[in-house]
């Protein structure tokens, strides 16, 4: 946790660490010394500067128990997923096609906004044999 090795066991996390008073982790670490309840999250460490996942865990006696874990690259992943499937349906969208996806069992996952535009009915998810039943006259 830093250029240093510390040694926080026993010792105050925000006397320890003042840069975190205020934080989210600060505010976990409160709420789970008051409560005494196991608390979770994840969010920018104001130490390390970088996403963790954060376990605290309440001890006998007053203390905590903090567990931690990087997941910034997983963050990272995450945004970027994020980011590419915006770009896919801004181009999907953009064609005058309709444009498709289903998973592996046949379910639509994605219908373009000329779907809707083409059968008047908004998206929802369904399988291929779903669609083509409901929007082909008997």
């Amino acid at each position: 946790m830093g250029p240093t090795p510390r040694k926080p066991i026993g010792k105050i996390y925000w006397e320890e660490f003042p840069q975190a008073v205020g934080s989210e982790p600060y505010k976990a670490h409160l709420r789970s010394a008051e409560t005494r309840e196991v608390v979770r999250l994840e969010a920018v460490s104001p130490i390390l500067g970088r996403w963790v996942d954060l376990s605290i865990y309440p001890t006998d006696g007053s203390g905590l128990s903090v567990y931690f874990r990087d997941i910034s690259d997983k963050k990272n992943a995450d945004d970027s997923l994020r980011e590419s499937e915006a770009r896919f349906r801004l181009m999907a969208d953009a064609v005058p096609q309709i444009v498709w996806t289903t998973d592996g069992e046949g379910r639509t996952e994605f219908f373009n906004k000329q779907w809707s535009n083409y059968t008047g009915v908004p998206y929802e998810s369904s399988t291929a044999a779903q669609v083509a039943a409901e929007s082909c006259p008997s």
